[in-house]
């Protein structure tokens, strides 16, 4: 009985892995433009419009939507840095953190200078979780969408060579009925 329900559960779970991912593509646009605009908004005003439009060029050079969502979680967290170091606060708790193309590295460290530093790094926390799963949800969709590719290609080059074995058959039984004498003319 164990196999069925993880057999049920593992059916679920590509349904709703499909689901997701493609609630993912809607929303990927709403999701970086809602990224950005966060960030240049955490900007000081002196810095916004320059930092606004280099990150939005830099944005447009990135090829997938992934890649333009992890890039903008990156400009959030750099933007809450710039706006730190210009507020004179240089050791905000986040360390480590790099935004080039997209890439989120390093550790969020807690430095407990503060209760609203502390609850907004663990806000970070928990927020670049969920993208993160919902990330992984996206590439496990991709990766299925690219099969189901594959397994297209595969029936019609299956099909193919099906038709082309019915007409070389159809070939060979036309040349065996020829290739039959009649029934008395063998020679014995």
């Amino acid at each position: 009985m164990s196999w069925l329900a993880g057999l049920v559960l593992a059916g679920f779970g590509a349904l709703m892995t499909d689901w997701v991912g493609k609630e993912a593509q809607n929303w990927a646009p709403k999701l970086i433009l809602r990224f950005l605009t966060t960030a240049v908004r955490r900007l000081p005003e002196t810095r916004r419009t320059r930092l606004g439009e280099e990150w939005q060029a830099s944005l447009l050079e990135l090829p997938t939507p992934l890649s333009q969502i992890m890039f903008t979680v990156g400009i959030v967290i750099a933007a809450e840095r710039i706006r730190a170091r210009e507020r004179g606060k240089a050791g905000t708790g986040l360390t480590g953190v790099h935004s080039g193309m997209g890439a989120v590295a390093g550790a969020v460290v807690m430095t407990g200078a503060a209760v609203s530093t502390t609850r907004r790094v663990r806000g970070i926390v928990w927020f670049s979780a969920c993208v993160m799963i919902v990330l992984g949800f996206y590439l496990v969709n991709i990766q299925v969408m690219t099969m189901r590719t594959q397994l297209k290609a595969t029936e019609a080059s299956i099909r193919k060579a099906r038709r082309e074995i019915t007409v070389l058959e159809a070939r060979v039984a036309a040349g065996e009925a020829a290739i039959r004498p009649a029934a008395g003319s063998m020679p014995r």
